[in-house]
């Protein structure tokens, strides 16, 4: 009989999902890859190594017969790679009785509108929302609001995929109509659409790391974007902030209580959490890893990354509790600057990012644009045309690099032909 190896399954290892496999492969787990659709989505495509896994399993919908799939394998753990892969994730590792989430919450998880009400019912403070297929019941409930600006956005996407501010009904209308029935980031089609009221205040991101209902706040991040006529508000940068008691004391008791209400057990989660006048309100949690962040670069700033620790939480969870008994301190100032284009074409020449690569604090970068290939005007993160990391002692120094790098784009960075300025 063939032996069975210890291993990990990860269901759509794309994005920071990516880096996985080569993390478990630390601990001598290797990793088996698992599908949830047929064709890969675009946007994900780009960062599916594999190379990096022992086998890939494509998922038609039968659990049953995914679980006879995987059966030759001892597998130990099934963690999501990304959102597409969270509700399977969910399914098979209750099946299998290993750490899981459980199944009972896991569509509020997914579902922007039903996280929002979980999150109500469990009596934390959650934004005030509606979803329909019906322009006129979306419409009644921004009148009753009466507040203005509003958000439409489909019910279940990533990346700021179709995030609108409106400032009338007009602009709702139009909305409303761009969302319905089009295809979302992750490949499904919007069938009803969720309107929510404007949140005024910072926008941070707050990454945990949760084993057997115990919650580590392991990195906290400060969003900075910018407002586009007729789109969301797109980002300009993100910002590491370093581990003080009042950052502590504002997000973590309110996402430990976001977390129990989502019955969330086990593993990594995303949170964005808006700080208004009145305090914390969640903006949406996801129950993977970070997007856009590289594990080692992270580490140049911290002791620790969201990936370690996720990953030490699974294979190591006696020294996971040790490490949650302090927190982790910000030793280098870490700014992930998105590179924005306001033209879109054919890439002539990525040669002058090498300008980039001479700044005092450029760590790494990368890009979704090549030579000869289209770039797009930047609406959301996935018409970015890349993200560049700055990592330095110095803050000054990251913000002088981070102006030169907006300078460069004024300039022309962007080496395009057949271009149409927007």
């Amino acid at each position: 009989m063939e032996s069975k190896s210890r291993l990990c399954v990860v269901v759509d290892g794309y994005s920071t999902g990516r880096f996985l496999p080569s993390e478990l492969k630390k601990h001598g787990v290797d990793c088996v890859h698992l599908q949830t659709t047929k064709d890969i989505p675009q946007f994900f495509k780009p960062s599916f190594h594999p190379n990096n896994f022992i086998d890939n399993i494509i998922h038609d919908g039968d659990v049953e017969k995914t679980l006879s799939k995987l059966s030759k394998f001892d597998i130990a753990f099934v963690i999501p790679g990304c959102d597409l892969g969270i509700e399977l994730a969910d399914i098979l590792s209750e099946k299998l009785g290993l750490p899981s989430n459980g199944t009972q919450y896991s569509r509020a998880r997914r579902n922007k509108f039903e996280m929002g009400e979980a999150l109500r019912d469990f009596g934390v403070r959650a934004v005030n929302q509606i979803k329909s297929a019906n322009l006129e019941e979306i419409l009644s409930w921004v009148k009753e609001l009466g507040e203005w600006p509003v958000v439409l956005k489909p019910v279940s996407s990533v990346c700021s995929d179709n995030v609108i501010f409106c400032e009338n009904e007009d602009d709702v209308i139009s909305a409303f109509e761009r969302i319905i029935d089009s295809k979302n980031t992750l490949g499904t089609i919007n069938t009803e659409v969720l309107a929510q009221e404007f949140l005024s205040g910072t926008e941070y991101i707050v990454n945990t790391v949760s084993l057997e209902g115990q919650h580590y706040i392991c990195d906290i991040w400060r969003y900075q974007k910018r407002k586009m006529p007729g789109y969301s508000k797109i980002y300009d940068f993100i910002e590491a902030l370093p581990f003080d008691d009042r950052f502590q004391n504002e997000f973590g008791n309110y996402i430990k209580q976001v977390l129990d209400a989502l019955r969330i057990q086990f593993g990594a989660c995303h949170s964005e959490i808006m700080m208004t006048k009145n305090g914390p309100v969640l903006v949406e949690v996801n129950a993977r890893l970070m997007g856009v962040i590289i594990p080692e670069v992270v580490s140049k700033g911290m002791q620790s990354n969201h990936v370690e620790l996720t990953v030490k939480s699974y294979v190591e969870p006696d020294n996971f509790i040790n490490i949650i008994k302090k927190s982790l301190s910000l030793q280098k100032n870490i700014l992930i600057v998105i590179l924005i284009s306001e033209v879109e074409g054919k890439i002539q020449s990525v040669s002058q990012m090498d300008l980039i690569r001479k700044l005092t604090s450029f760590c790494d970068m990368r890009l979704s644009i090549k030579k000869d290939g289209p770039i797009k005007k930047t609406v959301d993160l996935t018409s970015s045309p890349g993200y560049i990391f700055l990592v330095h002692e110095n803050p000054e120094i990251i913000e002088q690099d981070y102006q030169t790098i907006r300078e460069l784009e004024k300039k022309g960075l962007y080496d395009v032909i057949s271009t149409v300025n927007v």
